[in-house]
């Protein structure tokens, strides 16, 4: 009887540890000796795996392929000044259906701007911005 109960409670437990978030480290930071400019460098990956019955239902392709992969740059220019930049290459590796060729990937600028802060009541943006079409894209990755 004790058995019955201990292994439901231990399974538990793994997936209460296993699902706690965690604090990301997937940043560098490069800063100088007094503190005034930096260089953040950061990543974001997504693998993903496809499986796709063919229309004759004779076969099924299978992909693991990287849906998103982004590079991240950003930092501070002096005391007023910051900035940041951010690639796309979605869909590396994923198979094209024609012969087993793999898709190898472009890389798209996203974002790539240059911010004056006078204060925090004015700023001012210069560069090319990703906008979103409402207001639950600005959630995402």
């Amino acid at each position: 009887m004790r058995s019955t109960r201990t292994l439901p409670a231990v399974a538990l437990a793994v997936l209460l540890i296993g699902a706690w978030p965690a604090v990301s480290s997937a940043q560098w930071v490069i800063e100088s000796k007094d503190q005034k400019t930096n260089l953040k460098i950061g990543f974001l990956i997504q693998p993903q795996f496809e499986s796709l019955d063919t229309a004759d239902a004779a076969a099924t392709s299978k992909n693991i392929f990287l849906r998103r992969f982004r590079i991240l740059f950003g930092g501070k220019i002096a005391d007023k000044w910051t900035y940041f930049f951010e690639t796309d290459s979605p869909n590396i590796g994923k198979g094209t259906g024609t012969a087993g060729l793999k898709d190898t990937g472009n890389i798209y600028m996203q974002d790539a701007f240059v911010t004056y802060n006078h204060n925090d009541a004015f700023k001012v943006d210069v560069g090319m911005m990703l906008l979103s079409q409402n207001r639950n894209h600005l959630q995402s990755a």
